[in-house]
Order: C-alpha cells, then structure tokens, then sequence
C-alpha cells in the first residue's frame, strides 16, 4: 500500500475532520504502511495531503484553522459537523491550474 492508499483509507475510516498527524498515528497503528527508517515520517504524510491538493484531486478536502490543516474525504462532507468551529475554519478546493 503506498501512503496515499493509506491515507484514503484512513479517510475513509476516520471519518471526520482530521490533521495529518493523526492521520500518520492511524497509519502506524494499523501498519497500513511501512515508513521503515525514514527520518519524517510523519512530514511525508503532510507532503502527500498536500500533494492531493495541490493536483485537484477532489476526493480530499482541506480546511484551515488556526491550527494549521484539517482534512477529510470529500464523499463524507455531509456526515463532518462544521458548524462548532465554522468561524475559524476555511473550506479549500484547488482546482488543478491549466498550463
């Protein structure tokens, strides 16, 4: 499994708004994927969140807080409970730019 299966797995699981390090703790606990001796691992999680949103990939779903980053599973939107933070919270969608 790469860490994007992981991570859309886990998505899909999790279920609710969800920051990248709790993404890689789901990962590790499940070993959905082997970080072997990577020295970030959990900035490699960051990265490929990054990356789907970056690309427009609209399965994934970013909002920014305060905080940093939340993330969720676009086809769950309805089951995320926005409303106890909507004034700190910013719903991104990034389309992929046209070169």
């Amino acid at each position: 499994m790469t860490t994007k299966e992981a991570i859309l797995k886990s998505l899909e699981e999790l279920n609710k708004l969800t920051t990248y390090m709790e993404f890689y703790n789901h990962i590790v606990k499940n070993k959905y994927y082997d970080f072997g001796k990577s020295k970030t691992p959990a900035l490699t999680i960051s990265a490929s969140l990054t990356s789907f949103i970056q690309k427009g990939d609209n399965r994934v779903r970013r909002i920014k807080n305060s905080n940093g980053y939340s993330y969720y599973l676009s086809k769950n939107e309805s089951n995320i409970n926005f409303e106890n933070n909507i004034n700190n919270f910013t719903v991104e969608k990034i389309t992929k730019k046209n070169k």
